[in-house]
């Protein structure tokens, strides 16, 4: 580790010398002492102005090191610059969903992607107002109007101005101030699988295209042992858990086939399509390949497209309400192999977003299945643990011990995507340096994601031959979301500030916690989406002065010992 993060680490409490979480909350003891910068001290303010303390989520030191150590570099100059009192704490992935739909939490940081390459999910999905992954509650008349005009625009230089348009609404507001645009780091034995059939695409090598393409150079290449971040605990490609989560959604992509499938140049590719025609705006007919069939040997038709539609729009899975719900109005099938789409209004990425990321469901199977478990109107609960999932992808589940062991089997049935491979095997370990140790020994194959240092693996690739680093910059941001209804992040001027001061830290972390592999950032849409990122987005630059003259400006005050207080007037309750 290099000189300079160790002692960063060590002045925010981190680890490397796995200090652990540290309260910052005392940064502000007062006293002769107590550096209030440019903020002019208030004598005597009410103690019901005072505002709160409040907590910054993310994922565990243990978890992601780099992602935490950036959270609590964050929060200790929002406190030291601001009298923001804000405490870091990782919390386990399986709590997420309680603390975040219950809006139980001052920031929130993790990292968030398309998906699909297009920026619609970034825009809908988690900042309209009422949208299901909306955990900050932020809402603006305005940009629900735009967020949505934006999929209606067929025209795509239209479509770019309404995008811009959005990047800018929300860089003005802040509900989110991005923290870093990430590359995927990735790691292969060089001597079990080709270098050169390795295909990247917005998500690293975890995509589709390559692991159908991945060449064994030997008998030990044909099994793919890699590992996951966190252990896969879904496999339903109906429940929210499964389809939003990235250690889950893997294994839905690697044994369901899709109508269309984002290329390594983000554009879509028919899959189980074999082309489409728009009838009109709304009306669009699909042609589906012929050769399909299902892992159990039945064949795979319009039929089967128009259940997993019609199943979407009747049972209504949160998960799809924003890209099949909301957006298409009725599924008909035209002949053995062909599908009529009639939607609600035009919408713009529907070939990427929808037919993109709907599996399809082999309707004998999954008919079979919920009668059995008595999941007709709530398949998304089905557990696939202990199940055979049934679909028609390149790999087949297999054996799955839940936290330690996960199997796909190749399916050399598919007719056009039959892997090279004849196995991949996710294993779990207990931390980054088991996954070390497991990739020097040859334990595993591959590192599909690497949450460890970056350097770290940059060097156990110098020191081995036999291990090659790949990376990639993806559509991948890490940021920070603010709970926009709580006090004082129900104001603009505080999220301003906010992000003013992320700016400001932004080149530290990247330096001394990424080791400069990440790029600045400052819009949800990444570069890498070259088309529909505003490089104009605004950000509030100046550093901690700037901040305080915004909070000053909005009436904000600061007593003796620097701690923040609402304007005249307000309480924090």
């Amino acid at each position: 580790m290099a000189t300079s993060r160790r002692k960063l680490l060590e002045q925010i409490g981190g680890a490397g010398a796995s200090l652990g979480v540290v309260s910052l909350a005392g940064c502000f003891s007062g006293g002769e002492d107590t550096d209030l910068g440019n903020r002019e001290a208030t004598a005597d303010l009410p103690s019901e102005a005072r505002v709160e303390e409040m907590t910054h989520y993310t994922t565990t030191e243990a978890y992601w090191s780099e992602r935490f150590h950036a959270v609590q570099l964050v929060d200790q100059r929002l406190t030291e610059h601001l009298g923001l009192p804000v405490e870091p704490k990782g919390l386990e992935l399986s709590a997420w969903p309680e603390y975040q739909t219950e809006g139980r939490f001052g920031f929130w940081s993790s990292n968030w992607s398309s998906g699909d390459g297009d920026p619609d999910s970034q825009l809908m999905d988690t900042f309209t107002t009422d949208a299901g992954s909306n955990y900050w509650r932020y809402s603006n008349e305005e940009y629900d109007e735009i967020a949505r005009e934006q999929r209606r625009a067929t025209d795509p230089d239209e479509r770019q101005e309404l995008v811009y348009e959005a990047q800018r609404i929300l860089g003005e507001e802040r509900p989110e101030s991005q923290i870093v645009y990430n590359y995927r780091t990735h790691a292969i034995n060089n001597e079990r699988i080709d270098e050169d059939s390795v295909v990247l695409n917005f998500m690293g090598i975890r995509n589709i295209w390559n692991l159908v393409s991945m060449e064994p150079l030997n008998d030990e290449g044909r099994t793919i042992v890699t590992n996951n971040f966190d252990p896969t605990d879904s496999l339903n490609p109906l429940h929210q858990n499964t389809v939003e989560a990235l250690r889950n959604v893997w294994g839905v992509e690697l044994t369901h086939d899709y109508l269309y499938q984002t290329d390594p140049e983000m554009n879509p590719q028919p899959w189980a399509a074999e082309g489409h025609d728009w009838v009109d705006e709304t009306t669009i007919d699909v042609q589906l390949r012929s050769d399909l069939v299902a892992h159990d040997g039945e064949s795979i038709t319009a039929e089967d497209v128009v259940f997993t539609f019609d199943l979407i729009l009747e049972t209504e899975p949160p998960i799809y309400t924003n890209i099949v719900n909301t957006v298409v109005d009725t599924v008909e099938q035209r002949g053995d192999y062909e599908v009529r789409f009639v939607l609600g209004e035009p919408y713009a990425p529907f070939i990427t977003s929808t037919l993109g990321r709907v599996p399809i469901l082999p309707k004998h199977y999954w008919e079979e299945i919920m009668a059995d478990t008595g999941n007709e109107d709530t398949p998304w609960e089905i557990s696939f643990i202990d199940r055979d999932l049934v679909a028609s992808g390149p790999f087949i589940k297999g054996r799955w011990e839940q936290g330690e062991r996960l199997e796909f089997d190749a399916f050399e049935d598919h007719p056009f995507a039959a892997p090279n491979i004849d196995k991949r095997i996710e294993r779990n370990l207990a931390s980054r340096d088991a996954e070390i140790n497991a990739l020097e020994s040859g334990e595993y194959d591959t590192f599909e994601t690497w949450f460890g240092s970056p350097s770290d693996l940059n060097e156990l690739a110098e020191e081995n031959e036999h291990i090659s680093m790949v990376k990639h910059l993806t559509d991948t941001r890490m940021a920070m979301w603010s709970q926009c209804e709580r006090k004082p992040l129900d104001d603009v001027a505080v999220r301003q500030a906010v992000n003013t001061v992320v700016m400001a830290t932004q080149q530290e972390i990247i330096s001394e916690i990424f080791d400069d592999i990440a790029d600045p950032a400052y819009s949800p849409i990444s570069p890498s989406l070259e088309f529909w990122h505003n490089p104009d987005t605004p950000v509030f630059e100046g550093g901690p002065e700037a901040a305080v003259e915004l909070l000053t400006d909005a009436g904000y005050r600061w007593d003796e010992s620097g701690h923040l207080h609402l304007p005249e007037g307000e309480t924090v309750n």
